[in-house]
């Protein structure tokens, strides 16, 4: 059975992980539409669909590949496990 004193001390502790989870959460899914992005730019520069797209939309093709690579290289240089890429 379970004292409503360790109950109440528990409670605090469910709430930040709780918080932590969602956290995580959110930055899995950052990182998968990171990629995403990348393999869509990729693509799209790489792949000669580049004529079919205006200058506009080529520029933003462009520069979401190269800050999704500067973000990707960012992080290996500080020494994270690429696992969590």
């Amino acid at each position: 059975m379970v004292s409503p004193i360790t109950a109440a001390a528990a409670a605090p502790e469910r709430e930040l992980n709780r918080f932590v989870r969602i956290m995580a959460l959110m930055e899995r899914a950052g990182n998968g539409l990171g990629t995403l992005v990348f393999t869509w730019a990729t693509v799209v520069i790489l792949g000669g669909f580049s004529t079919m797209l205006t200058t506009r939309k080529f520029r933003y093709a462009t520069f979401l590949a190269l800050l999704e690579a500067i973000r990707r290289n960012d992080r290996r240089q500080l020494g994270w496990k690429e696992g969590f890429d």
